[in-house]
């Protein structure tokens, strides 16, 4: 009786932990990219505010159609409002690549939510399989 009582403790706070790690960060998530660079529709995720930062990472890309020569795209992250949270326009992931550090300017430190948006590399319109986090 004693191991089952500790047994469902451990699927409880295993399920709780799961839970806010997903509110942080998406893995594996397909989005459509607009053809012309537009920016997609904003993805969120929560952020503790314990970091300056974030992440984001390029699985893979690849065309809506036809021959496969996409191997970047762009990222971007904003907040609620639509105000830019970095200091750049953009930064660049690669196909394949790591999970790139993206800083969040000051001023929206304290912030609880971070929005990302991605867009293509040229003018085409593609697919890419995106994961963030929002530490």
């Amino acid at each position: 009786m004693k191991h089952k009582k500790i047994l469902a403790t451990l699927l409880t706070m295993t399920t709780i932990w799961m839970t806010s790690i997903s509110a942080l960060a998406a893995s594996g998530v397909l989005i459509d990219i607009p053809k012309n660079q537009i920016w997609t529709s904003s993805y969120g995720a929560t952020r503790t505010g314990s970091f300056s930062y974030v992440y984001a990472a390029c699985d893979s890309v690849y065309p809506a159609s036809g021959v496969d020569t996409f191997k970047k795209i762009q990222v971007r992250i904003i907040s609620s409002t639509g105000k830019l949270m970095m200091d750049n326009e953009s930064k660049v992931l690669t196909e394949g690549g790591t999970l790139e550090q993206i800083s969040i300017k000051e001023g929206f430190l304290g912030e609880d939510k971070v929005f990302f948006q991605f867009r293509g590399n040229s003018a085409e319109s593609a697919k890419a399989v995106v994961t963030y986090m929002g530490m």
